[in-house]
């Protein structure tokens, strides 16, 4: 009866909100943004949201996608994960109890269940912290610490003075509070730091302050309290919705005024919510009294939302094609050698429309070969590219982590009409450094033999020309001087790349940016300058290698930029001549990084010559 009353609390009001989600984000999202939705939406409507989260934390070309209408499930699917597994481990530990005979198993159990969660956490925090804020097992203590504070109580082991139940729930908000406003985006959580709000919240329900005056009783037994404490749930299911996609349906940024008249659009949403849906089958007889029929409905609410992501998918697949029939006989009538960086480079080119668009922000997300980067716990990954080995006129080693990687597309695409052909040995994060290691946490070591493999294979003399090229702004072990330590670790890689005879391009790193481009022109196709950006190059995407290799003076070592043409005026565009520059928020698109072979080829051929 347990698991059927939260069926039928919490799945219908849940369900139903990631349909209402799902057709908005058709009708108002960007669209870059509806199949991660579709499927996050299901993902919350069978509790495992969570997990996705973690997953992409740790996806290194997805740690820092833009967020949808319905990341909010998270901590729905990590609560009701628990609640499906903790009936069982009292009813086991009860069990255990009563064959030992030992008044106290329970409760130590519990006990011993929140001290080792709590240690994992603290482990597994400071290991993998992205991912350690999503999944389940850096969570179960804090839900657990609750069940063991009930368990205390319910045997009268814990009971508080009567003269403290008035002082104990102040202390508890004081903690709370605290940790509100004193944590911020860079704590490490939850790890230990996560014991100042639960224990707070632990003080709060153990004080039972109901009635004793001086406490917070007297501020939350007003009917206005009481009342959004029971549409808490309705609310926390609507607010992050309504506030993802009320910028897009008002048409405007949200003011002050706009934000408070929203807060009340919320309260009233939730109070219709709670009472036209969550209480009609909370409350319903027949499935009260039949749990059978309960399940059903919960699965059919599922079902639900499964059809809906189906739906927008399908969508999602047939807005595309129109648009893109539409762009492809725009592009039949404009001269190729224009589009992109081509209309930078080439000249007599015709003006463009303002915010139009060759490529669509989903076709401009897409890569493939963000494969080739070697990610956690980096064995090293290589592809092919170019022409054919077999009738190949030169050998090509591309070195570098994922900035070096995204110049895969116009190698392929370069080495094909010249007959070259080419081998990536790229990285997430990782690139080569002599006497330093990158800290990537448990990964450090196994960045750094990646790294010498690269050099290894760079100073191998297989190779006609090895392409280097390294965006090194992650912390380096024992340096916090980091860009000198970069200068100093660069200039030694340089230099073995140069006493080994290796002919040498360095490609300067291209600068980075904090918005994922294709879904912000996405949501802004009327006004694509909303989502240019300020050049960083200068404090923050600083290319030692680069410089070192500017003014090295040596013969076999070349160099080349394109980040004259990505940004000008201190201002990098989203858009250039109708192409979308990046895939994410620092590589470079596929469409955009082939329009860029004017600047790049003729430097490849005199390396080359």
């Amino acid at each position: 009866m347990f698991w059927g009353r939260r069926v039928r609390r919490l799945l219908p009001a849940a369900c139903f909100v990631l349909v209402v989600t799902l057709v908005a984000a058709a009708l108002w999202g960007p669209k870059t943004l509806i199949a991660s939705t579709a499927n996050q939406a299901l993902a919350s409507a069978v509790y495992i949201q969570n997990w996705v989260l973690a997953g992409n934390a740790t996806d290194y070309f997805a740690a820092n996608a833009t967020h949808t209408a319905v990341q909010h499930y998270w901590s729905l699917s990590v609560e009701e994960q628990f609640y499906v597994v903790w009936p069982i481990v009292i009813l086991a530990l009860a069990w255990l109890a009563r064959r030992a005979r030992w008044r106290l198993s329970v409760e130590a159990g519990l006990a011993t269940i929140v001290v080792a969660f709590f240690l994992l956490s603290i482990w597994y925090t400071d290991r993998q912290p992205k991912a350690a804020y999503f999944v389940t097992y850096t969570r179960v203590w804090e839900l657990a610490a609750g069940g063991l504070l009930a368990a205390l109580v319910a045997r009268g082991l814990l009971t508080p003075r009567s003269r403290m139940r008035s002082i104990i729930p102040w202390v508890g908000l004081i903690a709370i509070a605290a940790a509100a406003v004193l944590l911020d985006a860079k704590t490490p959580f939850p790890g230990a730091i996560a014991g100042v709000p639960v224990l707070g919240a632990i003080l709060v329900i153990w004080a039972t302050s109901d009635g004793v005056h001086g406490s917070p009783w007297t501020l939350w037994r007003f009917r206005p309290v009481q009342w959004l404490g029971d549409i808490s749930y309705s609310v926390y299911l609507w607010h992050w919705p309504m506030i993802f996609f009320a910028p897009a349906v008002l048409g405007r940024p949200l003011t002050w005024a706009i934000k408070l008249a929203l807060i009340g659009a919320i309260l009233l949403v939730s109070w219709l919510s709670k009472k036209l849906i969550e209480d009609t089958f909370r409350y319903r007889k027949g499935l009260v009294q039949s749990l059978p029929r309960t399940f059903v409905m919960g699965l059919c609410a599922m079902l639900a939302v499964a059809l809906a992501g189906a739906g927008a998918n399908l969508w999602l697949a047939h807005f595309p094609d129109h648009v893109r029939s539409t762009m492809d006989n725009s592009t039949k009538s404009f001269p190729a050698r224009c589009i992109g960086a081509g209309s930078m480079l080439s000249e007599g080119c015709p003006s463009l429309t303002p915010n139009f668009l060759f490529v669509t922000p989903t076709d401009a997300a897409k890569s493939t070969w963000t494969r080739c980067n070697a990610v956690s716990p980096f064995d090293p990954v290589t592809c092919a590219f170019g022409a054919d080995p077999a009738d190949a006129t030169a050998r090509i080693l591309l070195i570098g982590n994922s900035h070096a990687g995204q110049w895969d597309p116009l190698l392929d695409t370069l080495g094909k009409r010249n007959g070259w052909t080419g081998t990536t040995m790229t990285a997430a994060g990782c690139y080569p450094l002599i006497g330093m290691k990158i800290d990537l946490g448990p990964d450090t070591d196994g960045c750094a033999r990646l790294g010498a493999q690269m050099l290894a294979e760079a100073t191998s003399g297989k190779y006609d020309l090895v392409i280097y090229s390294a965006a090194a702004v992650n912390p380096i072990v024992g340096r916090p001087d980091h860009w000198a330590a970069v200068e100093e670790s660069q200039q030694r890689v340089f230099d073995e790349l140069t006493r080994a005879g290796a002919k040498l391009l360095v490609i300067r790193d291209t600068p980075s940016n904090s918005v994922n481009i294709p879904d912000c022109v996405a949501s802004n196709l009327t006004d694509v300058a909303k989502c240019d950006y300020p050049d960083l190059t200068a404090i923050a995407s600083i290319d030692a290698m680069y410089a070192i290799a500017s003014q090295s003076g040596l013969p076999n070592v070349w160099t080349v930029s394109v980040n004259d043409l990505l940004c000008k005026d201190k201002t990098c565009h989203a858009v250039i001549g109708g192409l979308i520059t990046y895939h994410d928020d620092n590589h470079l698109s596929v469409d955009f990084a082939n329009s860029l072979a004017p600047r790049v080829e003729p430097v490849l051929k005199q390396a080359l010559s």
